[in-house]
C-alpha cells in the first residue's frame, strides 16, 4: 500500500513537471520540434518529458531553460513561481492519471474523450 502511494507520487511529480515544461516552452513560443533539435533529440523524446514519461537530468534541465529563457528552477518548480491561474492549479492524483491515460492515447481518440467532455461541461 505505501509502495503504491510513494509510486502514484511520484508520477504525478513527474506529470506536474512534464506540464509545467511544456506550459512553459509554449510560453516562449518554441515548438516540440524546435526544442529537440536545439537539445539534439527527437520530438518524441520532449514529447515523453512533457507526458512525464521520461525523466529529465540536470544538464539537460539547465540546457532547456536557456533555450527556453527561464532558469532551471522555473522548468522544476521551486523558488519563486509565477502566480497560477485557478484553471493551471494541481490536479487530484485520480484526474492527473486519467489526464495521463488520456494523452497516452491516439490523438483522434484523445480528441473523441475531449468532445465528450466538452459536451458534459456544457450540460453543468
Amino acid at each position: 500500500m505505501v509502495a503504491e502511494q510513494e509510486q502514484d507520487e511520484i508520477e504525478l511529480g513527474n506529470a506536474l513537471f512534464g506540464a509545467r515544461l511544456a506550459k512553459l516552452r509554449k510560453e516562449a513560443g518554441v515548438t516540440q520540434v524546435e526544442l529537440a533539435k536545439k537539445l539534439g533529440l527527437t520530438q518524441s523524446i520532449v514529447s515523453r518529458f512533457e507526458k512525464g514519461q521520461r525523466r529529465m537530468y540536470d544538464d539537460m534541465i539547465a540546457a532547456t531553460a536557456k533555450i527556453l529563457g527561464v532558469t532551471p528552477n522555473d522548468i522544476l518548480g521551486v523558488g519563486p513561481c509565477k502566480p497560477i491561474k485557478p484553471e493551471e492549479a494541481s490536479l487530484s492524483r485520480k484526474m492527473a492519471k486519467r489526464l495521463k491515460i488520456i494523452e497516452s492515447m491516439p490523438r483522434r481518440t484523445q480528441e473523441t474523450v475531449l468532445d465528450i467532455l466538452d459536451l458534459a461541461i456544457k450540460k453543468n
